[in-house]
């Protein structure tokens, strides 16, 4: 596969990026290319060589191994097995893994699902072990993607992911943003996956964060309603607002978002009629159809009686 301007240009910025941040000579890096060579003789694992003792440097090209979606985009070669999962890393490495994943974004190719989940997990990770007041975590939050709209259901699974997790409630709110955000795009198309998606996360999310938050959501979700008008949408706000950190943040709402609420779930109320009267001939008939069954079981006992 011919190699891109682009690509080519990745690969001169990993090299000086591993120069950089470690402070290594020309000499140096021409020294840790051969031993480099010379480990992936051996045909060891990538996950054993970063758990030793090596120095950072080394690491740091094991990193690169993983985080690049094919082996051409690796200025360092690598024998399989790569490093399978995102190691403990220290401040330098982190740092470094970042920027070597921020200039890959800058490469004009579709990303591979796994290279975004694997960006996402990096970042729920650190998220977790940084403090709210680190400046990396600002950095790391901000290039958390919430939600992917080529997945379908599927798509809203790291929103869901950041909002239970044990992150700040901080970066959980950037990324609450971040989805309202997504959820205002589509409903205009119409495409109404965002907002379903967004709906069925917080249901499972409402008690991993505080009640301030939750009435937020609460509003904005109530707030779109009249915008909406499809009935399977209709059905899920309203088991939405049946959840009990639901209530409850209703209740903490502004006068205006209950009364809301309330035409919602009474539009529910209306929806439910309506699909028990529609259902009604079907339940006769398997009503009938059962007594028939006991009937007739019944029949058949009494004449083995």
């Amino acid at each position: 596969m011919r190699e891109s301007e682009a690509d080519k240009c990745f690969l001169r910025q990993v090299r000086s990026l591993l120069k950089g941040a470690f402070g290594l000579s020309a000499e140096q890096m021409a020294e840790g290319d051969r031993t480099w060579a010379a480990w992936l003789e051996l045909g060891k694992s990538f996950d054993e060589l970063f758990k030793s003792g090596v120095r950072e440097e080394f690491k740091a090209r094991c990193l690169v191994t993983l985080v690049v979606p094919r082996p051409e985009l690796s200025p360092f070669a690598w024998a399989t097995p790569r490093l399978t999962s995102l190691p403990q890393m220290t401040p330098r490495l982190q740092e470094f893994c970042l920027m070597t994943l921020e200039l890959l974004a800058g490469i004009k190719m579709a990303p591979s699902t796994e290279m975004t989940d694997l960006f996402n997990g990096f970042i729920l990770g650190e998220l977790e072990r940084l403090p709210e007041d680190d400046p990396l975590a600002e950095r790391l939050a901000r290039r958390y993607r919430p939600y992917f709209r080529d997945r379908g259901e599927k798509g809203s699974q790291p929103f869901e992911a950041i909002m239970v997790s044990d992150v700040p409630e901080k970066w959980k709110r950037l990324a609450d943003s971040k989805m309202r955000d997504e959820i205002l795009r589509a409903v205009w198309f119409p495409n109404l996956q965002p907002l379903r998606s967004y709906l069925f996360a917080v249901r499972t999310a409402a008690d991993c964060y505080g009640l301030a938050l939750l009435v937020s959501q609460v509003e904005f979700v109530v707030g779109l309603s009249g915008e909406v008008v499809d009935e399977d949408i209709i059905r899920a706000l309203g088991s939405f607002l049946e959840v009990p950190a639901v209530v409850s943040a209703v209740k903490a709402a502004a006068a205006a978002v209950q009364s809301r609420a309330d035409d919602i779930r009474k539009r529910l109320d209306e929806l439910r009629a309506i699909e028990y009267e529609r259902t009604r001939p079907l339940r006769e008939a398997r009503k009938q159809a059962d007594d028939e069954r006991r009937r007739r079981e019944d029949r058949l006992l009494a004449q083995m009686m």
